[in-house]
Parts: structure tokens; sequence; C-alpha cells
């Protein structure tokens, strides 16, 4: 399946084209502001042609990760969308071409005609990227950027994740902690953890790549006791946690 998204007039054949606007005798009328009429990873090529610039920037990421989750994985989708510095430097001198090109024409189309949101190739390129996209092709076309992008399939980043967790006892954050620690090693990520609680080392020791035994509390907010305690051993804070987090960042 193929879907050309915003048709408008132009309208393709062997494409599912899709439009907001009747008028044009799409195949099918859609708000391309909500979900896609189209199961997961079921189109292979999807045609965005001069209809990014009518959202707003936050819906233009609605509709970007819609096309990804429609795509099958390898499907590609084409993007042209107006350069706004190449608009500029070629119509400074004619204003009024200038502004159409850059706010686009309400004549015809009213609202849906006009320009919300302008994209860098920088910017594009970025968020399609973290999207899940992989950038094919970026090139300047005109007054326009034509953009070819393909749907990669998401690949899981095993994480190296440090933990400092100071604990006077066992409670519902520790237990928290415990059970955020478990969800983590099911994604085979490696956990690094420090804690001053001998029971909570006995509780995480197994879920953990390296454990660290913090050799006291600085207990701040507890009372004046342990305030005037902290102050004492801060020096030695100091040392042990520079200790701890180059150790962390080591690894």
């Amino acid at each position: 399946m193929k879907v050309n998204l915003g048709s408008g007039k132009d309208y393709l054949k062997g494409f599912i084209n899709v439009d907001i606007r009747k008028e044009s005798k799409p195949d099918l009328v859609v708000d391309l502001r909500k979900k896609f009429p189209f199961e997961s990873q079921s189109v292979e090529k999807i045609k965005a042609f001069d209809i990014l610039e009518h959202f707003t920037k936050q819906d233009g990421e609605k509709f970007l990760k819609e096309c990804y989750r429609t795509l099958k994985v390898g499907g590609v989708l084409g993007i042209r969308t107006p350069n706004t510095e190449s608009i500029y430097y070629k119509f400074k001198s004619d204003p009024l071409v200038l502004i159409h090109f850059l706010y686009g024409s309400t004549e015809e189309a009213g609202e849906f005609g006009s320009h919300k949101f302008a994209y860098t190739k920088a910017s594009l390129s970025h968020l399609l990227k973290k999207i899940g996209f992989t950038v094919l092709d970026f090139q300047n076309d005109e007054t326009n950027f034509l953009v070819k992008a393909r749907k990669e399939k998401f690949k899981s980043k095993r994480l190296k994740i440090g933990i400092i967790h100071q604990a006077p006892g066992i409670g519902g954050a520790e237990n928290f902690m415990f059970n955020l620690i478990s969800e983590f090693n099911k994604s085979q990520n490696k956990i690094f953890f420090a804690t001053n609680n001998s029971n909570f080392v006995r509780l995480v020791d197994s879920q953990t790549d390296k454990m660290y035994t913090i050799p006291f509390i600085l207990d701040i907010i507890g009372n004046y006791r342990g305030l005037i305690k902290s102050l004492i051993f801060l020096p030695f804070a100091v040392f042990y946690y520079t200790f701890l987090l180059t150790d962390f960042k080591k690894n």
C-alpha cells in the first residue's frame, strides 16, 4: 500500500490519496492531525509533499510519528517542505511574493492553506532521527527541502545505570527502587548500586553488577544532631563521593 498524504490537487494513481478537504476529491477525507486510519506497519511508501508546514510544531511531530507507526520496517517516507532561508534570499526584494511563500495562501483552502511552522535541515533531520527514521537523502530544491527517510527497526539500547540510594531503613522508596532495578534487569541493563544500608545491600545484591557500600549517611534534614554529624563527615563524604562518581563514569 502506498499513501499520498495531503494530496490536494496532486492526485496520484496507485496511491491512496488522503486530504482533509473533500473538495479536492481524495480517496479518503481525513484530518491528519489525528491518528491515521491505517494499521501499524501496513504501508510501504508515504508521500507527504507540501503538508508538514501546515501543522503546528506539536502536530507536525505527531504526524511524523503516525507516518513511522503505519510504515513497514524498511518503508520510505518522502517529504517536501519549504526552505525558509532559501525563500528569503530568493524573494527578499519582492515582499508580497516573500510573504506568500512564507505564510502560504488561504484563497482556496482557507485556514488549511496557511503555514504554521518551518524547519531547518538540522531541526528536521534531528526530529526524524528522534522518531526512528534514517535520513537517506536531504536536498535543496529551489525554495523547498526534499527529504527521503526510511523506517528502521527499533533497537533497544542496553544501559549502564549508576544508582546512589541512602536509606535509613527499608520502606516504600526502597521497595520501589528494588522493583525498578528488577525491571532494568529484564532488559539486561547493567546496574552499579551504592547504598549505606546493609539490609538494602542484601536485598538488591543479586540484582546488581557491582555493589558499593557507603560507610556513612548524611542526614542533613533529620534533626540538629544529624546536621552536626553530617558536617563532621562532610570532608570524608566529598572524598568518597568523588571516588564513587569517578568509578561510575569509568564504568
